[in-house]
């Protein structure tokens, strides 16, 4: 509804979606627009992941470009309404609704006294509590290029979220080229980086999973650098030479971790 008012007006929304997309524009200001959920109309172009998939025209992307703008969301918490200032303004929530849904499946949990857990949406891991035994979950991190399972490396994890982001399950082949889902809010096109995952670790999956995003768009020096700007959030990042650059925490020992797959090494940021 709100997408369809664009232009018209603001929308009446429910308290849940009212949040989601505050959330979402606090990464995108914490990011400087590297994560923003008005991507939407070039996310609708590229149908990366959808049924019909294409690499749009240059100039559909220049026409496309000036309705992304975080800037011209307007939110009223009095009236819980939200409003797309342009019309063919377009919210895309994908980049966070499912961290936002990690965290709300372990508030029910928690609800009927469950007080340790693994919740796997895929790519957005949140565990609660401990391991029987007390001791923490052993989480991997995703390998780029294997299979769903394969891991990197296992960090122990008590009470966190563990989300990653890159471009290796949702891409498009054309002509010998791969265009992955995940948009540069500048050019309109997959964003260009060396990087092929960036994996972040806080007690919110929520706001994890905007950041893993942020991060790997803005790359290995910028986003780690937001990274070790936040308390208590932490980073994996690795790039296609298969090194692992490690924020601040995980190099002082804060968490505790493995390398499990001995091709990728650890490098100095």
């Amino acid at each position: 509804e709100i997408n369809r008012s664009a232009g018209l007006g603001p929308v009446s929304v429910s308290e849940d979606t009212f949040l989601v997309i505050g959330k979402a524009l606090d990464a995108a200001r914490m990011s400087h627009g590297a994560f923003d959920p008005t991507i939407g109309p070039l996310v609708k172009a590229w149908d990366i992941g959808g049924d019909n998939p294409r690499r749009p025209p240059q100039e559909e992307i220049d026409n496309l470009l000036p309705l992304v703008g975080y800037e011209r969301v307007v939110l009223d918490a009095e009236h819980s309404t939200v409003e797309l200032l342009d019309a063919g303004m377009v919210i895309d929530l994908g980049g966070i609704a499912k961290g936002y849904a990690a965290d709300e499946v372990a508030e029910v949990l928690a609800s009927f006294g469950v007080e340790k857990a693994i919740i796997n949406l895929g790519g957005n891991v949140l565990v609660m509590g401990t391991r029987v035994d007390g001791s923490p979950w052993r989480i991997g991190v995703q390998n780029p290029e294997a299979e769903r399972g394969g891991h990197v490396m296992i960090i122990g994890l008590e009470d966190k979220a563990l989300v990653t982001s890159g471009p290796y399950e949702r891409y498009l082949e054309l002509d010998g080229i791969v265009y992955h889902h995940i948009l540069d809010t500048g050019t309109g096109y997959p964003v260009e980086t060396d990087l092929t995952s960036a994996s972040i670790i806080t007690g919110d999956s929520f706001i994890a999973d905007a950041l893993s995003t942020s991060v790997y768009s803005l790359g290995l020096e910028k986003g780690m650098a937001l990274i070790n700007s936040l308390e208590g959030v932490e980073a994996v990042i690795i790039d296609k030479e298969h090194h692992l650059y490690l924020s601040r925490g995980l190099q002082d020992g804060t968490l505790s971790y493995t390398i499990s797959d001995q091709q990728f090494t650890l490098a100095a940021p």
